[in-house]
C-alpha cells in the first residue's frame, strides 16, 4: 500500500492496486485539493489587478503630488495637529517708512512693526532665544517698498553684544529672511540694516519661529512651508481637496473685468477675472486656451495673496514657471473661452479634462459651546491624531487640551523671589499630566508667548514658564511688569495674563469616533491617478442660523459657496448677494431675515493656521509595482483561465481513473 501526492496541487494518487481503500472519501479529497489550487491562483491575480496603496508622507507640505503610479481610487488620510509659535507674538502693524539712507537700522518694535525713532536698543521688540537652536525670521514688505536689507543684527541682549550680526537676509521681492542659530541664550531684540541709500520700506508682517527639530534644509522650502501666524496657532478645522489635472474651476468665484499685471481688475466687456489658485513654488505650469489680448498675463502671488510678480505674453500665456515664494496665481479669460481652458502642471498640454475635485472636511465642535476647537502638539512630540480604525472609521486620538486662562487663575505675584525677574502662580489643571507632579517633564505645556524652561535665577528665564508646585505653574516676568496682581490678572488685550491660551497634555488621551462629541470628518477623497494634486488649508464648513449676519471663529479669506436650508433643500445663494465685513470675521446677505439657516463654505486665512501634519494611503497599482506592466494582467487572467480548465480536465480524467481502478479491485 502507498499514496502519493502531485507536487503542485496535492491530488493523493494509490501506487498499489491491490489497496482497498475508500475511494469516495479521496475522489472528495481531490476535488478539495483542485479546489484549493484554483482559489490560490485567482487570489494572486486580484492581488495584481486591483490597487495596493502607497503611504505619502508624513508631511507638513500643503500641496502633495500624488505618485506616479497611483490609480483611480478612495485615498485614506490620517492627520495630526501642530502648533506655530511666532516669538514675534502679534506682528501686523502696518507702517511705512521713506528714503532710508545707507547704514540706517530698521528695527522690529515694540509695536509690532518698524522704526528708526529712538535708540535701537531700546525700542527693539525682545525675544527669548535659546544658544545653539535654530530659527528662521521673516518679514513681509508692501508695495512699494524697495528692499535692499542687507544685514540681520542683534540688540537690546543682556549677553549678546549690540551689532552683532546675525546674518544675511536672501531678499525676494517683497520678503527678506534668513536662517540662524543663537550664538547665546538671552532676551534679545532684532533690527534689519539698510546699507543702500533711498530706499522705502513698508512693513507688513514678520515672524520668527524655532525650527531646531525641521528636517528641511532648503531656504525656499522652508518658506514655502512656515507662513506667518499672529502669536500662537494650532491646526484649525481642515479641508482636504483632491483635483484631477485641470487646476481651473470655471465655475469659481469671478468679476468682471480683466486683471492688469498690478494686480487690479480694470472694467472690460465680456472678460472675467478668477479667483486665487493655488500652485507650487519654483514649477512649471502650461495654461491652454487662454483668452487672446495684447497684454495677456498671469499675476503670481504669495501666501498672503500679496502681488510678487507675473508673467506677460502678447497674444497669450502658454507654458511660465512660478517663482520663489509664489502660493497662488489669478488671471483672466473670456466667456467663450470657459469650457477650454486647462491649467496643468507641467510643459506639455494635454487633452482637455473638465475641473474634477473631491473633498474631505475634518474638524472638531465643541458640543456644548459651538466652538470650533484645534488639534493640537507639543514639544515632547504628543500631538492630536485623526485616524482610519481597522473598520475604517476616522477616529480622534485627543492628546491634548486647550484652556482659557481666567483672571481666578492667576493666583500670585513675588516680586522679591529672584532680583533677575518677577514671578506670576498660575493653576495648573486637574486633567493635565503635570498636575500633582512636582516638576514639570519639558515641553508637554504652552502658554502664548512663554515657552518651558527648568528654573534657573538668571535673567534668561524671563518669559518661560516651569513648576512652580504640584499644584501650580511659575512664570517668570520681567522685573516690574506689574505692579499689583490686579495688573496680571487683566485681560491680555490690556497687557494682563487672562485671555491667554494653556495647551497641556493630557493625563489620559480620549478618543472619539468619526459622529461622537462634535467630531465630524465629512465627505471621501480620491485620487484620480497620475496627475492628481492634494491640496490641505484651513477650512471652514459649518451650518449657522442667522443672526444679524453670520460670524466666523477666524477671519476668512474668502467665500467658495453658501446655501440658504429650507428642510433637505439647498438653495446657493449668489455671490453678489454676499458682503464680507472689513475684518473678514463675517458675512451679511442681502435680504435675509433673522432665523433662517445657511451652510457656509470659506477657506480661513492662513494666520489662524499652525500647520498640520499628514499621512495619505493613495491606491497604487500593485501590477506597475510587482511587474512594471499592468498590461501583464489580463494576459495573466487569460492563462490562468486556461490552466483553471486543464486542472478540472485532469481532475476528471483522475476521477475516472479511480472508478476503474475500483472496478479492478472488486474483480
Amino acid at each position: 500500500m502507498a499514496r502519493e501526492n502531485t507536487p503542485n496541487i496535492s491530488l493523493t494518487y494509490e501506487t498499489d492496486k491491490n489497496n482497498n481503500f475508500s475511494y469516495d472519501n479521496d475522489i472528495k479529497n481531490n476535488m478539495i485539493a483542485v479546489d484549493q489550487a484554483i482559489k490560490e491562483d485567482r487570489d494572486r491575480l486580484d492581488n495584481i489587478e486591483n490597487p495596493d496603496f502607497t503611504t505619502v508622507g508624513s508631511t507638513t507640505d500643503s500641496i502633495i503630488s500624488v505618485p506616479e503610479s497611483s490609480v483611480k481610487g478612495q485615498v485614506s488620510v490620517g492627520l495630526k495637529g501642530k502648533i506655530c509659535t511666532n516669538l514675534f507674538e502679534s506682528q501686523n502693524t502696518k507702517d511705512s517708512l521713506l528714503n532710508i539712507a545707507s547704514g540706517i537700522n530698521i528695527p522690529i518694535d515694540l509695536n509690532g512693526g518698524i522704526s528708526t525713532i529712538g535708540s535701537v536698543a531700546t525700542i527693539v521688540k525682545k525675544v527669548n532665544l535659546v544658544s545653539g537652536r535654530k530659527y528662521l525670521i521673516k518679514t513681509d514688505w508692501l508695495s512699494p517698498t524697495t528692499n535692499n536689507a542687507t544685514l540681520l543684527r542683534f540688540y537690546g541682549g543682556n549677553i549678546i553684544s549690540d551689532t552683532t550680526i546675525i546674518g544675511t537676509p536672501t531678499n525676494n521681492n517683497l520678503s527678506s529672511y534668513l536662517v540662524f542659530t543663537a550664538p547665546e541664550t538671552d532676551l534679545v531684540g532684532m533690527a534689519w540694516r539698510n546699507n543702500v541709500s533711498d530706499s522705502n520700506y513698508y512693513h507688513d508682517k514678520t515672524f520668527i519661529y524655532d525650527i531646531t527639530n525641521e528636517t528641511e534644509t532648503n531656504l525656499e522650502k522652508l518658506i514655502q512651508k512656515y507662513s506667518y501666524v499672529n502669536n500662537t496657532k494650532s491646526t484649525v478645522s481642515t479641508r482636504i481637496k483632491s483635483i484631477w489635472k485641470n487646476l481651473f474651476d470655471k465655475n469659481a468665484s469671478r468679476i468682471s473685468g480683466f486683471l492688469a499685471q498690478d494686480g487690479n481688475v480694470l472694467g472690460s466687456t465680456g472678460w472675467f477675472t478668477f479667483d486665487f489658485i493655488r500652485v507650487k513654488s519654483n514649477t512649471s505650469y502650461r495654461l491652454s486656451n487662454q483668452a487672446s489680448s495684447s497684454t495677456a498675463h498671469v499675476n503670481f502671488y504669495d501666501n498672503h495673496k500679496n502681488l510678487i510678480g507675473g508673467v506677460t505674453n502678447s497674444i497669450a500665456v502658454s507654458v511660465f514657471d512660478t517663482p520663489n515664494n509664489c502660493a497662488y496665481i489669478r488671471f483672466s479669460t473670456t466667456f467663450t473661452t470657459l469650457d477650454l481652458v486647462q491649467l496643468e502642471e507641467g510643459t506639455t498640454a494635454t487633452e482637455y479634462e473638465p475641473y474634477t475635485d473631491s473633498n474631505l472636511y475634518i474638524q472638531k465642535i465643541n458640543p456644548k459651546t459651538g466652538e470650533i476647537e484645534t488639534m493640537n502638539s507639543l514639544l515632547n512630540g504628543v500631538k492630536d491624531e485623526v485616524f482610519v480604525g481597522g473598520d475604517g472609521k476616522h477616529y480622534l486620538r485627543k492628546e491634548t487640551e486647550k484652556y482659557i486662562l481666567q483672571a481666578s487663575d492667576i493666583l500670585t505675584l513675588d516680586t522679591s523671589f529672584s532680583s533677575n525677574f518677577d514671578i506670576i502662580q498660575i493653576n495648573k489643571k486637574n486633567d493635565s499630566n503635570d498636575y500633582n507632579n512636582s516638576t514639570i517633564q519639558s515641553g508637554q505645556t504652552l502658554l502664548d508667548g512663554y515657552s518651558y524652561g527648568a528654573y534657573v535665577d538668571n535673567i534668561s528665564m524671563i518669559g518661560k514658564l516651569f513648576t512652580s508646585t504640584t499644584s501650580r505653574y511659575g512664570i517668570a516676568i520681567q522685573k516690574g511688569k506689574y505692579t499689583t496682581l490686579a495688573d496680571a490678572q487683566a485681560d491680555k488685550y490690556l497687557g494682563g495674563l487672562a485671555g491667554l491660551e494653556l495647551i497641556y497634555q493630557l493625563a489620559e488621551p480620549i478618543i472619539y469616533e468619526n459622529g461622537e462629541n462634535g467630531f465630524r470628518v465629512d465627505g471621501q477623497l480620491v485620487s484620480y491617478g497620475p496627475g492628481t494634486t492634494i491640496q490641505i488649508e484651513p477650512f471652514h464648513k459649518k451650518v449657522h442660523e442667522y443672526k444679524d449676519g453670520i460670524k466666523f471663529p477666524f477671519a476668512i479669506a474668502n467665500i467658495e459657496k453658501v446655501y440658504r436650508i429650507h428642510g433637505e433643500v439647498f438653495e446657493p445663494i449668489s455671490f453678489n448677494d454676499i458682503t464680507i465685513a472689513s475684518d473678514s470675521l463675517s458675512i451679511t446677505i442681502a435680504g435675509e431675515v433673522e432665523g433662517e439657516n445657511f451652510e457656509v463654505y470659506a477657506p480661513y486665512k492662513l494666520e489662524n493656521h499652525g500647520g498640520q501634519e499628514i499621512e495619505l494611503k493613495v491606491p497604487n497599482n500593485a501590477a506597475e509595482q510587482r511587474d512594471g506592466n499592468t498590461r501583464m494582467a489580463l494576459a495573466n487572467s487569460e492563462r490562468l483561465t486556461r490552466h483553471e480548465s486543464m486542472i478540472l480536465s485532469n481532475a476528471l480524467d483522475i476521477i475516472s481513473l479511480e472508478l476503474q481502478l475500483k472496478q479492478l479491485g472488486g474483480n
